[in-house]
Formats: C-alpha cells, structure tokens, sequence
C-alpha cells in the first residue's frame, strides 16, 4: 500500500499520533547534527530573534 493511501486511512479511522504512524510503516530515527539546525521552526517573536541571531 502506498503511504498516501495507508494516511488517509489513518486519518479517516482518528489517527493522529504521526510518530505511531511514521513507525507502524518502518520509519527509523536518523541523527542529524548539522548547526545551525536546518529545522529550526519560528513560531513566536523570541524565536524570530533568535533566529536572526544565528543569521
């Protein structure tokens, strides 16, 4: 089944936990040490300075 299809499914049946369904289709953990960390999120003004300070 194409993760499309088994997400949809997920969702439909209430599903809303992405780490069960990242690890119920064979997801593993990866360590990433790259810095400054390519995901940082910016979600509040602290963020956005801090942000802006690894700039």
């Amino acid at each position: 089944m194409r993760l499309r299809e088994a997400l949809r499914e997920a969702l439909a049946r209430g599903e809303n936990k992405v780490g069960r369904f990242a690890a119920e289709h064979g997801a593993v953990a990866v360590p990433f040490d790259a810095l400054p960390d390519p995901f940082f999120n910016i979600n509040t003004p602290e963020d956005l300075r801090a942000a802006e300070a690894l700039l």
